[in-house]
């Protein structure tokens, strides 16, 4: 199941010509994406995945159902920052998972055993993840606690997992030259991580800049497909899983001021298939169609 998630970024406007009406940025005005980690902020990020499937196979005597929800909240400090880059502990808050036909124990297991506990995220300066440090203590109490086999770590608590969701929304969401609003721009990634491997493409439109609170607030919709299509490898056996037709759509609204997302909001729908070959036994064929939607909310630490 994949998550989606949030990073650091800040839009810098270049004003120029009449001033605009108070809470509103002239369309004219070119806006420009850069990176920016105030000093002593401490942000939380609070994030809910729900998810919703239907099963069917030859080896299923009726399509199954399947639903999820997790929830989590975790906080961000800015430790330094400078024209290297910029140095941000991560710490695990409160997480908890709830199903339906699926089991989710053991990722509530591991989410108890990582809460309090914190990593570090090193970004470089133009906002991306590089090294991820802290983990190994991490796992090890995870393991500790829950036993050899407990399987791997879940998307969060693992460097690579990290890495990927927050640097993917720069290259998903955020465009590579100054835009105003009402323009919109393409763009196309690959992903290795989570499994299955992926391609993406959306479609980005910079809809409104107001002012709220004082901050000012960037709104962004977008529109995008996804193709998926990988190998799959477990208990000896092997198998092949293919998207046949998945797309997503969202909001976001990305705070000037602040710099940092402050809300991402994005709903998937997929179809598929699933071809399994255990070892010794037929071939098993499935179809899936599913539907995800993940809400990321960032906001100071000191926010009611």
């Amino acid at each position: 199941m994949m998550k989606l998630i949030v990073l650091p970024a800040a839009l810098i406007i270049a004003f120029a010509g009449p001033f605009a009406p108070a809470g509103h940025v002239r369309a004219a005005e070119p806006v420009t994406f850069a990176i920016k980690f105030p000093p002593g902020q401490i942000d939380r990020e609070s994030t809910s995945v729900e998810m919703d499937q239907t099963i069917s196979g030859d080896a299923l005597p009726a399509p199954r159902t399947q639903s999820s929800k997790k929830l989590s909240s975790d906080t961000l400090t800015l430790i330094e920052s400078n024209a290297m880059g910029s140095t941000v502990k991560m710490t695990y808050g409160k997480s908890t998972a709830s199903g339906v036909g699926v089991d989710v124990s053991g990722d509530n297991d591991k989410a108890a055993a990582a809460v309090g506990e914190s990593i570090t995220l090193h970004f470089s300066p133009t906002g991306r993840i590089e090294k991820v440090e802290g983990l190994d203590a991490i796992e090890a109490k995870i393991r500790a606690q829950s036993g050899q086999g407990a399987g791997p770590p879940q998307l969060l608590l693992s460097a690579d997992g990290i890495k990927e969701l927050y640097n993917s929304p720069l290259d998903q969401f955020l465009p590579r030259t100054p835009v105003r609003i009402g323009d919109t721009w393409e763009s196309e990634i690959s992903r290795k991580y989570p499994a299955p491997a992926a391609k993406i493409k959306n479609k980005v439109k910079l809809v409104d800049v107001e002012e709220r609170n004082g901050h000012r607030i960037a709104k962004l919709e977008f529109t995008g497909a996804v193709s998926m299509e990988d190998d799959l490898a477990f208990g000896g056996g092997v198998g092949k899983i293919k998207f046949d037709r998945c797309e997503q759509d969202g909001t976001a609204e990305f705070d000037l001021t602040r710099g940092w997302w402050t809300v991402l909001a994005v709903e998937e729908r997929n179809n598929g298939k699933m071809l399994i070959n255990p070892p010794g036994g037929r071939s098993l064929s499935f179809t899936f169609t599913q539907t995800l939607k993940a809400r990321i909310v960032t906001k100071p630490e000191s926010a009611k």
